[in-house]
């Protein structure tokens, strides 16, 4: 195995595992009452995530130490592995937050989403790599990565999850900007994007609720809102939280919403908790980390040594920070509810490892950087 070439990326890292630590103490805070009233002992969540940490730390590692550059060569046995996962989960996968998105082997819970995300930016990057001259070209550059999305897309639609639908959009779209597409191909796409989002709410019932609910929230309509109170449950709740956290909050582990009014308040809603024990201060902190994720990231892929290592870091900081902007606009009324843990902070295995493998990918780019890119 070739060993990398220079200094890894500091404070990149650094980034990372701040969040990682983070989320272990606000994972045990936002879980113990749910976890003594369900198993009898306030560790079991904070357990299993601290196990999750330390085989995302392992993975952080291995990644960090194998040659990004031989990666190519493994693009279409990733392809072809997410893609076979995502259609079992449809058949025999495990149902949760009502939608089939997760395969369990064992103890062991894979989400077939995360991998064919992180698969894609791989495809990508190769992709990238062998035809940026054609970027600007709508059939050589731009259409077959659309296709490629789409068909991600469809494949994680069957599984009944549009957060990370739009997960992947986002920074497949993201990746086009960066590139330097057309604005008027841009433009079709994301018209094309809305039109393929609203088509996939009004075709389930439970998300056309979801959105009429989440419109009479926003607009104030207390009088049409009381038809739809069970499905912007979760949003109301979270918005108690984050308004009585104030600017410094109630205090680390004094949370009330987390006594079984706010559901899924150590997954998808772990910023609400953020908000309510930490405060407005406590939000920020976190904004800011992936913030600065997203500058750092972006600055290391400029610093990358050729086109594929490019674009592995801006595909592997958007996969980051596009899901993380999703889930704390949900927590903050702002998004209606689609179903998406906060990167690195959030109780999720399969996020967890994913993110933390791609984070030493970047890392691992970065012992190779050099002051400014080939093109």
């Amino acid at each position: 195995m070739k060993r990398a070439k220079g200094t890894p990326d500091l404070i990149f890292t650094l980034l990372i595992f701040t969040l990682v630590l983070f989320g272990l103490v606000m994972i045990f805070s936002a879980s113990q009452y749910t976890s003594y009233v369900q198993y009898h002992t306030v560790w079991y969540y904070f357990k299993k995530q601290l196990l999750w940490s330390v085989f995302g730390t392992i993975a952080f590692l291995l990644a960090l130490a194998y040659d990004y550059r031989k990666l190519r060569r493994y693009t279409g046995p990733l392809i072809l592995i997410a893609v076979i996962l995502c259609i079992l989960v449809v058949f025999v996968g495990v149902e949760v937050k009502g939608a089939q998105r997760q395969l369990r082997f064992g103890w062991l819970n894979i989400s077939p989403s995360e991998v064919l995300k992180f698969a894609i930016i791989i495809f990508l990057a190769k992709h990238f790599q062998k035809n940026y001259q054609y970027i600007t070209d709508f059939k050589k550059g731009f259409l077959p990565v659309v296709i490629i999305m789409a068909l991600a897309d469809l494949l994680v639609l069957l599984q009944k999850d549009l957060g990370t639908t739009l997960a992947i959009s986002g920074t497949v779209f993201a990746l086009l900007m960066i590139a330097g597409a057309k604005p008027s191909h841009l433009t079709g796409l994301g018209i094309l994007g809305i039109l393929g989002v609203l088509g996939a709410i009004f075709l389930e019932e439970y998300r056309r609720k979801r959105l009429i609910g989440f419109w009479y929230l926003l607009i104030g309509d207390e009088n049409k809102l009381k038809g739809y109170e069970a499905v912007i449950y979760q949003v109301k709740q979270s918005l108690y939280a984050i308004g009585s956290g104030g600017i410094f909050g109630v205090g680390l582990g004094r949370s009330h919403q987390k006594m079984f009014y706010l559901p899924e308040q150590h997954t998808d809603f772990i910023f609400a908790i953020i908000g309510e024990e930490l405060g407005l201060v406590g939000t920020i902190f976190v904004v800011s980390l992936f913030l600065a994720i997203l500058y750092r990231g972006l600055k290391l892929a400029h610093w990358a040594p050729d086109v594929f290592g490019f674009f592995l870091v801006a595909g592997f900081t958007c996969m980051m920070v596009i899901p993380a902007l999703i889930n704390i606009a949900v927590a903050t009324g702002v998004f209606p509810v689609t179903g998406i843990p906060l990167p690195f902070i959030s109780y999720s295995g399969s996020s967890l490892i994913i993110n933390m493998t791609a984070a030493g990918i970047i890392v691992n780019v970065s012992c190779y950087r050099r002051g400014r890119s080939e093109f």
